[in-house]
């Protein structure tokens, strides 16, 4: 998040305690699940990025810095009276640590025409003589990616969704086929329809309402082949493919379900009161409980507190045990 107070799709008008705490966890949570030869890409707007280089330097390691790389928009428009018009982004990449992959072979780049002219004319530069490598130039700092106009197919109606393009180049030097992709902010998809795109594993985490109406329509769309975005570049990309997604209830949802209610729950007193009192107010919680006063005992009917829930998978989820086979009876 970037912290704005922008008409974004979810909450981002933090205090910057508030804001520098939230990014500090996260980022502590996402070193941990790295493997040790994986990479870290953090993307902020211009107002929070200085903050937030510091505290990934903090959690990784200033040593685990490796680059500031600057996403260039060649085709920004605008008008800035008062200051320089805006025509890039900062992406800041550290390493979980020495043995980060990174694969340059995989996003080099054609020479440009002048640069071509050069090599054929055998011009000499600088006191050396132009020769190029015919797999292309390899990458430096400076990613020249348009933003996608508003009459693009790869464009759904979120107002910061990035070019697949980016994600492309990011995720094919930082990772090969066997690599899980993760973003937790995911926003409009981009990152997970790039990686599904590129063959990779990936992993989406985002709590706003637009999940249902952008990310999910979006990574069905890229099941039955998306023709938008980096489709047609990937020939491998044939559509197909499936993914879960899960649902956990917040504590927003918590307290949108709470009901005041003066009337005690229990005929008798509880001899564990304060963990009743956790209850008292949740009624769809309460909706699901069979409460067994002999025994001391309390059954959740998961299918109350979710109509459709999938017993099965939900199982597998908390065992950690995979599903061979679902019999009827």
């Amino acid at each position: 998040p970037f912290n704005t107070g922008s008409d974004f799709d979810y909450v981002d008008r933090f205090q910057d305690s508030s804001w520098l705490s939230l990014m500090n966890d996260r980022l502590a949570i996402a070193k941990n699940l790295l493997e040790n030869d994986g990479s870290f890409y953090l993307h902020l707007d211009y107002r929070a990025n200085h903050f937030g280089k510091l505290i990934a330097e903090y959690v990784f390691n200033k040593d685990n810095f490796i680059n500031e790389i600057i996403w260039y928009y060649k085709d920004a428009s605008g008008v800035a009276k008062k200051g320089f018009r805006k025509k890039h982004d900062n992406i800041y990449l550290f390493a979980k640590s020495e043995s980060y992959f990174f694969n340059a072979d995989e996003i080099r780049t054609e020479y440009s025409e002048s640069t071509k002219r050069q090599a054929e004319n055998k011009t000499i530069s600088y006191g050396r003589e132009t020769t190029l490598n015919e797999k292309g130039k390899y990458p430096d700092d400076v990613l020249e990616i348009a933003i996608i106009n508003s009459q693009s197919k790869e464009r759904f109606d979120f107002n910061t969704q990035k070019p697949e393009k980016l994600l492309e180049r990011i995720i094919k030097v930082s990772s090969n086929i066997k690599t899980i992709i993760m973003d937790y902010h995911l926003g409009s998809g981009t990152t997970t329809a790039t990686a599904h795109k590129l063959g990779r594993r990936w992993l989406g985490v985002e709590m706003g309402e637009h999940f249902y109406t952008v990310v999910l329509p979006r990574m069905k769309k890229v099941l039955s082949y998306d023709k938008s975005g980096i489709s047609k570049e990937v020939k491998e990309y044939q559509g197909g493919g499936f993914f879960k997604y899960y649902e956990l209830e917040q504590y927003e949802d918590a307290l949108k379900n709470c009901k005041y209610g003066t009337s005690d729950l229990f005929s008798k007193t509880s001899d564990k009161v304060y963990q009743d009192y956790v209850f008292m107010k949740d009624e769809k919680m309460l909706s699901a409980l069979e409460i067994d006063y002999k025994n001391k005992k309390v059954k959740v009917d998961l299918n109350k507190l979710y109509p459709d829930i999938d017993i099965a998978e939900t199982l597998s989820n908390l065992t950690g045990k995979w599903i061979k086979a679902i019999k009827d009876g």
